[in-house]
């Protein structure tokens, strides 16, 4: 099997720890179903629940074409997408607000294609940045704020103040 293609909707850690935790309660539910199958007379097929597009997604990566989803199938993409959680690079994106879907599906995309495949960025916000972005990956952090802007640049500030 190539390589995990995460679901662009999948961005963040708790991102991928909802759809791992939506497979695990769609493997039980599978499981249900094919030991009332087993157990009953009746031949038509227990309905299950419905796995919202990233699940449906990750789990459609590991079906054989159009094959139906077996339990091995289940457990392999859960056994892989775990592999993922703990092994991907983890970084930490902080906007000066709350980052709309579309933006933070850009940067997810650029920063997935130019620095690593399977990275997970957790977005969150503080207004003290004042705009900009700060970046945060392991002991390293990256500060292109408009506050540390300011703060470089405080000395240019009083000067244009006291000339106001």
């Amino acid at each position: 099997m190539n390589q995990l293609k995460l679901d662009e909707s999948i961005s963040s850690s708790e991102d991928l720890r909802a759809v791992i935790e939506e497979i695990k309660s769609y493997k039980s539910a599978f499981r249900q179903a094919q030991i009332k199958a087993a157990v009953s007379h009746h031949s038509g097929r227990q309905p299950l629940p419905e796995l919202s597009a990233p699940a449906a997604a990750m789990l459609n990566q590991f079906r054989s074409g159009s094959k139906p989803i077996i339990n091995e199938t289940i457990e392999q993409a859960l056994v892989e997408l775990e592999r993922v959680f703990t092994q991907a690079v983890k970084i930490r994106v902080v906007l000066a607000a709350p980052a709309p879907n579309s933006l933070k599906r850009r940067l997810t995309d650029w920063m997935r294609n130019n620095i690593a495949k399977d990275l997970l960025i957790d977005y969150r916000y503080d207004s003290g940045i004042l705009g900009g972005m700060v970046i945060i990956a392991g002991s390293h952090i990256y500060d292109w704020s408009f506050r540390r802007d300011l703060q470089a640049k405080s000395d240019k500030l009083k000067e244009v103040i006291s000339r106001v």
